[in-house]
């Protein structure tokens, strides 16, 4: 009797445990040495304590949340940043940079902005913190390169610098390399900056296994266990739904051509996650429209690089973009959102020099909380693409997609989104890993049933 509990107790530990393992908690810790302070008080350094959850299995980062200290009252003020807005993966160097804000907003300096330093707008009242998360090993120490995506910002009361009540100048950090001593920001800046990163026991996991130990040794015990494991395996194993997605931009100056994006990706109920987003996006000025394809004869592009993505609470979904290229470099001065597309006149990357074009193209999709509900027209204002590959080069501009509710302006070939629909492919199923380790506690369990009868 008890060998058999010990054997099932292994099982379903070992079962349950890969269920889980692909979601892992960590703690992370940033200190930004604030310059001006060193002489005077050297320990009143920003700092940044919170937690985030890393999927082994697709890369992604969510849940960024902690607390950020207010360097000016010596630390006795610290402000609660609990809104991740912003992931961006950086191929070159191997990992995310992660955000989180105080306000459900990205709205942090003049001009909306939040990655580079500026002045507060008046009642902005935000703040944020980035971080950089090895995609590789979360834990693993940084390089220079990475802690240069270090950074900080703090634009409420507290952190706001300046004359009687012009207090309009923010609190920020991070490295400046036009700078002998390397301090970026307002202060005198920061430098050095140092991140750490360590995994935590993730109590979920543990009471899910404790669960499972219950239900395998009941099953054992009633000689059920591989109808009960089987239950188990396919409540607990179950990670995500993967879904199909078209989305259509009306193409008024190449009609009935449009540009059209078709794909796939797997979504996360639980965390609202989107995830492999990948597919193809048509080039409109190609082909012909009096080819009786019905796709017009049209060149695609493969898109299978999903680098970023983020939630909009105010929307109630999770945008997602893939691009062509494994980087995000799209427009001049390498960005590549539709408002710095917009920005720019859809001026390519690299530009003068066409040799330097990359060619990058992306397509921006949103994705409600109920995946297959249809979008509303402020959801679908939001959808964009830029295709800057040789088929959507017109001179130095590339092919856009977007409207003028949601961006200001219409694509460079007067393109503006006009429909997307998303449709389900598979239900949740759970992960090969975790069918094979069930299928080897199923066969240890029943040995050790089949020892019992025998000895019985």
């Amino acid at each position: 009797m008890k060998l058999t509990y010990l054997f099932a107790a292994l099982g379903g530990a070992a079962l349950l445990g890969h269920a889980q393992a692909h979601e892992v908690t960590y703690n992370v810790s940033l200190s930004f040495n604030q310059v001006v302070y060193e002489a005077s008080h050297p320990d009143w350094d920003t700092l940044f304590t919170g937690t985030f959850s890393f999927n082994e299995h697709t890369g992604e980062v969510s849940k960024l949340q902690g607390s950020l200290t207010q360097a000016m009252t010596g630390n006795t003020v610290s402000r609660q940043l609990s809104h991740q807005l912003s992931s961006v993966y950086d191929a070159s160097l191997g990992g995310y940079v992660v955000s989180t804000f105080f306000q459900d907003s990205t709205d942090v300096f003049s001009g909306g902005g939040f990655a580079t330093g500026g002045m507060n707008t008046f009642g902005n009242q935000n703040a944020y913190v980035s971080i950089f998360v090895n995609a590789s090993d979360p834990t693993t120490a940084l390089t220079s390169a990475q802690i240069d995506k270090l950074a900080y910002g703090d634009c409420t009361d507290g952190s706001l610098m300046g004359m009687g009540m012009s207090k309009t100048i923010c609190m920020t950090g991070w490295v400046n390399h036009a700078k002998a001593n390397l301090a970026g920001g307002t202060m005198q800046g920061t430098y050095p900056i140092m991140q750490t990163i360590s995994a935590v026991p993730e109590p979920g996991a543990i009471a899910l296994t404790l669960s499972g130990l219950v239900l395998v040794g009941f099953a054992a015990r009633r000689r059920r266990t591989v109808a009960a494991l089987a239950l188990a395996s396919a409540s607990l194993g179950a990670q995500a739904a993967t879904y199909n997605v078209t989305t259509i931009w009306e193409e008024p100056d190449t009609a009935p051509r449009n540009t059209i994006f078709e794909g796939s990706f797997d979504y996360d109920a639980a965390t609202k996650t989107v995830s492999n987003l990948q597919g193809r996006l048509s080039e409109s000025m190609t082909g012909s429209p009096s080819s009786s394809s019905a796709d017009y004869d049209m060149t695609w592009l493969d898109l299978d690089h999903q680098l970023v993505s983020w939630y909009d609470t105010a929307l109630g979904g999770t945008f997602a973009a893939t691009f062509k290229n494994n980087s995000t470099s799209t427009f001049f001065g390498g960005g590549w959102t539709p408002e710095a597309g917009i920005a720019v006149g859809g001026i390519y990357a690299g530009f003068p020099v066409a040799g330097n074009n990359p060619g990058n193209a992306y397509a921006l999709i949103f994705v409600p909380d109920a995946p297959l509900t249809s979008l509303t027209q402020a959801q679908i204002d939001q959808l964009a693409y830029a295709d800057c590959a040789p088929g959507g080069m017109m001179g130095a501009a590339c092919m856009t997609g977007t409207s003028a509710a949601g961006y200001g302006s219409v694509g460079t070939m007067s393109g503006f989104p006009l429909s997307q629909s998303i449709t389900a492919v598979t239900p949740a199923v759970p992960e090969p890993g975790s069918v094979v380790l069930l299928l080897t506690g199923l066969a240890v369990v029943a040995g050790v049933a089949r020892r019992r009868q025998h000895t019985a």
